[in-house]
C-alpha cells in the first residue's frame, strides 16, 4: 500500500457487498450510481470509478483558439 494511505478492513455482506469508507468515496467523487471498475491484479481487488468520456458524452464542446466555426 502506498505511504500515507491509511489501511480500512471491512467485511462483505452475504451478497458480496463493502462498504467504502466515506472520506473515501469523497475523494475520489464516488456518489450513488457512479460507475466502478472491478478487476483482479494477483491475490488484489481493484475498485476505481469510471471517469466519464466527456466528448462522447457531447459535453466536449470547447473554443479552439484559430478554429473556425461551421
Amino acid at each position: 500500500m502506498k505511504k500515507g494511505v491509511p489501511m480500512t478492513i471491512v467485511k462483505a455482506t452475504a451478497k458480496g457487498q463493502i462498504l467504502i469508507q466515506a472520506p473515501i468515496r469523497e475523494k475520489l467523487s464516488i456518489g450513488k450510481g457512479t460507475p466502478l471498475r472491478i478487476s483482479r491484479e494477483g491475490n488484489r481487488i481493484l475498485i476505481e470509478p469510471v471517469q466519464k468520456d466527456v466528448v462522447k458524452a457531447g459535453k466536449g464542446d470547447a473554443e479552439i483558439p484559430g478554429a473556425r466555426s461551421e
